[in-house]
Parts: C-alpha cells; structure tokens; sequence
C-alpha cells in the first residue's frame, strides 16, 4: 500500500514530458492509477442516484400509509367503543373494574400495538397517560412505550427517590419535549391513553388501552411473526357481515365487526404540508401536553351516543370526571382550611376545562373576592390538572344569584332578629 501510494504520487512526474509517446491504452492505464479518491467521488455520484431511487418509494409510502391510517384508527375506536360498553352498568355509570377486565380480557393486544405505532408513524407528537397502581410500575410501562415506540426522552418531574409515592399513580408524558410528570391518582382505572397528534393538527384521544402493550413488540420479535397486512385489514373493513361474526375479537390480519356499516368513517387522511405544521405549533404551546379542554365535550358527545345506542344515561358527574375530583378534593383535603375561614366551596359546574364554584361567607353570603379566588384556583390546580380557570357567581345564571340573595338576606334578618344590639 506504501509502494502504490509513493509511485500514484511521482508516476505523473516523470510521465509528463513522455506521455504523448506512449501507446493509448497504457496512458489509460496510468492515468486511472494514480487517480487516489475515486471511491469518495463514486459515494458523492450514489448519494444523489439513492435519493432519486428513495423519492418514489416514499411516494408509495406514502400512499400506503394512508390507507393503513383508517384501519388502525378503526382498530382503536372499535376497541374503546366496546370497552365503554363492557364497563357501563345498568344505571348508566363507568364501573373502572370492568374496564380494566375488558382491558386485560381483550384477545388480540398485538393489533393494538401495531395500531399504535402506525398512528405514531403519522402523527407528529404523542401524549400519554399512564394509570398505575405503583409508581414503579407506572414508569415501567412508561419506558416501554417510549422505547417501544421510539419516542423523546428526557426527564421524570415530581417524583422523589427518597420519599416516592406509596399508591396509585398518573403520569402525564409528552413527545415533544420529552418530559414526564407524575401525581397520585385515584388507583380506580388502569392502564395508558393513547392521544397521538396527527400532521393535520387534529388531536386524538383513544383509552383506556390495557397495560403492557409494550410486550407484545418483543414477542413478535422472538417469535418472529410477519406484520399486520393493513391492506388486507381495510378490505376486510369493505366487506359484508359474516354468518357468525364476533364483535369481541379483532385478529391480527383481519378485522370481524357485527356491523361495519355503523362504523363512523375515520377522519380525513392527514396532510404533511409545511403550512399546517407551522400553524400547528404556533397555537400549540410549549409545556401543553393534551388539550385537556376538549376532553368534556368528548365526554359528553360519549354520553349522547351511549344513551342513543343503549339507552343509558351517563353521569358526566362520575369518577373520573373533573367534577368528581375537584369536589372530592374540597370535601377531603381542603374542608378544615375552608371551615377555619368560615367559607363553603361547592361546585355548580364545568364547562371546557373552566370550573365554576360558588363561594359562601357566613357573614357576607356569597362572595367573589379576588384573594380568595386565586387561592381557591392554586389549590384546586393540585386536584386535577385539567382545570384551565376557576370562576366564581358572575358566571351563574340571574335565578341562582337571585336565589342565593334571597337565602342571604333571610340570614341577616334572623342574625338581626336574634342579636338586635349588634
């Protein structure tokens, strides 16, 4: 290697003055030779016949993608249409133990799986939130998903090594920065949802997926098992009910509905155009997670089809709900600081994330005080971290108010009545 490289580097020295003399193919020859980085100009040249190459395939993929985006979507939906039915009693409320059986109970896990990476593959950022019964095995399930997934990682927040939490967690998790934050939790429902944010800037929500998903990733590698066909998943969407179809079970190359005319069409295919992209994370902020705000009317729009379809009433007051935890946390946690002020906190609604309260005094009746108000909203903020605002009586309706003046000065009337020297 030494001799070749000292003779390429002196050879056109002394072949300079002589080379017209030389016979055509021997100059070839040499010139050839001494010619050191033809392997890096060849690399340059199939770099640019790659990327060519690679362009149409990405076109095709493209394509494909989208059509195998409707039949995962379809996968979760069906999934948590009939684990909301499973976990809906008589009376129309959410048991969180039958959900979590019908989580455990579900045959086909690997098409969730599968499901959600394809809409990972299609959207731009995802969010988690993991129920758990222990801290530990929240963040468990928190690393397989996001190394499942191949997804950010960056730092867990609110959890303390030294003094960790004994009992049920929720860990929030967002791709885009990377972060985690942990809380308590009522223990009541376990399991991950799913909310990926597709490249059209919609935000979807599936859950509660059952625990340890992330599994499945490993035994398709040790048993080596092909992908999910999803075109054949899609045709198999197209085509009329069999005999005897079972709803229950979703298998990994096809997908059995009892109806699948009654299967609400996906939304539209997203678009990566770099406009909405640009939009989308301008109206996005930087520390927001899952637009907690339209999680109600999710609920509700919940609550509708399910009195339709089965003619139940859901109680959007119920566990789970952010009325039922920022209640339960002004009974239990708040109620000895509430009773030394002499003031009763009670929730009249929610609307959107924003929680309307109605303050009474005592002395003053029903009470909007600023002070009051913004420490009101710092400790419920611990409660649930869906609250957006807090409002007090200048939202409620000319009939509460009238009602509750009337309440209050039939109080001053007895206190004077009683104490007519003060």
């Amino acid at each position: 290697g030494i001799f070749r490289l000292q003779a390429a580097t002196s050879i056109p020295r002394m072949v300079a003055r002589s080379m017209t003399l030389l016979p055509l193919s021997m100059v070839v020859a040499i010139t050839t030779t001494t010619q050191i980085p033809v392997k890096t100009q060849f690399s340059a040249g199939f770099h640019k016949l790659r990327r060519k190459r690679w362009s149409g395939a990405m076109v095709h993929c493209q394509a494909e993608d989208v059509r195998s985006w409707g039949a995962a979507h379809d996968i979760l939906t069906r999934f948590e249409e009939e684990q909301m039915e499973a976990s809906t009693d008589s009376e129309g409320h959410d048991d969180a133990g039958a959900s979590n059986l019908f989580g455990r109970q579900w045959e086909d896990k690997r098409a969730l799986w599968e499901s959600a990476k394809l809409m990972k593959k299609m959207s731009t950022s995802i969010g988690l939130g993991i129920h758990a019964s222990t801290p530990e095995r929240g963040i468990r399930e928190l690393e397989g998903w996001v190394l499942g997934l191949h997804l950010k990682h960056n730092e867990l927040h609110r959890y303390d090594e030294d003094d960790p939490i004994r009992g049920p967690v929720y860990i929030r998790y967002s791709s885009r920065t990377g972060d985690a934050y942990l809380r308590e939790n009522d223990g009541k429902h376990q399991g991950v949802e799913f909310a990926p944010k597709m490249k059209s800037g919609e935000r979807l929500d599936y859950g509660i997926l059952p625990m340890g998903l992330y599994r499945e990733q490993r035994k398709v590698a040790l048993e080596r098992v092909p992908p999910i066909d999803w075109k054949k998943v899609a045709s198999e969407m197209k085509k009329p009910p069999q005999s005897n179809p079972s709803p229950r079970v979703l298998s990994a190359n096809a997908l059995r509905v009892s109806n699948p005319q009654e299967l609400v069409p996906p939304p539209p295919p997203p678009s990566a155009t770099m406009e909405a992209e640009a939009e989308m994370d301008e109206e996005e902020e930087s520390d927001e997670f899952v637009d907690w705000r339209t999680l109600l009317d999710r609920q509700r729009e919940k609550a509708a089809k399910g009195k339709y379809k089965y003619d139940l009433d859901l109680n959007p007051k119920g566990p789970g709900s952010i009325f039922y935890s920022v209640q339960s946390f002004i009974d239990k946690k708040i109620k000895d600081e509430l009773e030394d002020y002499h003031l009763e906190v009670t929730v009249e609604r929610v609307l959107s994330g924003d929680v309307h309260v109605k303050i009474a005094s005592d002395c003053l009746g029903v009470t909007s005080d600023k002070i009051l108000i913004m420490w009101l909203e710092w400790k419920l903020k611990q409660a649930d971290d869906r609250i957006f605002r807090v409002y007090t009586d200048r939202g409620f309706s000319k009939r509460t108010l009238e009602i509750w003046r009337a309440e209050r000065s039939a109080k001053r009337k007895a206190r004077e009545e009683e104490y007519p020297d003060e």
